[in-house]
């Protein structure tokens, strides 16, 4: 079977070797060349005001499962809840498309 099939451990571990002697290639980031950053959504809003204190509640926990936990705060809040979250999406919107017409206009 060619293509989608497994490869045997052999040729696992060969792979590995000839990578490791290869140079590490810097991967190629467009540049934003002076555009703006993108708008957030009110659940990174949520996750950037929320994410220190379970850390510092949790202090040995992975960053997977803060993730999670933010996750799922987020879901168990009600829309009045979210509401600030979303008003500050909402400017940073407008933050992010007052800034691309400017951008555009050069």
């Amino acid at each position: 079977m060619r293509g989608g099939g497994r490869r045997s451990s052999a040729s696992r571990s060969r792979r590995k070797s000839s990578s490791s002697s290869k140079p590490i290639r810097k991967s190629k980031r467009r540049e934003r060349s002076g555009r703006p950053k993108r708008a957030l959504g009110p659940y990174m809003f949520f996750c950037k005001e929320q994410h220190a204190s379970i850390a510092a509640d949790n202090p040995n926990i992975p960053f997977g499962d803060v993730g999670r936990i933010l996750g799922s705060r987020w879901q168990q809040l009600t829309e009045k809840d979210k509401k600030p979250y979303i008003k500050k999406a909402e400017a940073d919107k407008k933050r992010y498309e007052k800034e691309m017409k400017r951008s555009k206009g050069r």
